[in-house]
C-alpha cells in the first residue's frame, strides 16, 4: 500500500511539472511569433542578412563623407 501512495505522489508531481512545461512552451511559442529572430544565433542572423543583401564586391567607394 505504501508503494501505491508513492506512485500516486510521483504522478501528481509529474502532472504539475507537465503543466508548468506546457505553460512555458506556450509562452515561448507566443514570444517566437512576436520575434521570429528569437531562434537564431547572432552568427546565423549575420549570415542570413549578408545572403539577402549581398553587394558587389568588385566596386569600392572613392570617398566616405
Amino acid at each position: 500500500m505504501n508503494r501505491i501512495r508513492q506512485i500516486d505522489a510521483e504522478f501528481r508531481e509529474l502532472e504539475l511539472r507537465r503543466e508548468a512545461l506546457e505553460a512555458e512552451r506556450g509562452k515561448l511559442i507566443a514570444a517566437e511569433r512576436e520575434d521570429p529572430w528569437m531562434g537564431f544565433t547572432p552568427s546565423e542572423k549575420i549570415a542570413l542578412f549578408l545572403s539577402l543583401f549581398r553587394c558587389r564586391e568588385d566596386v569600392y567607394p572613392w570617398l566616405w563623407e
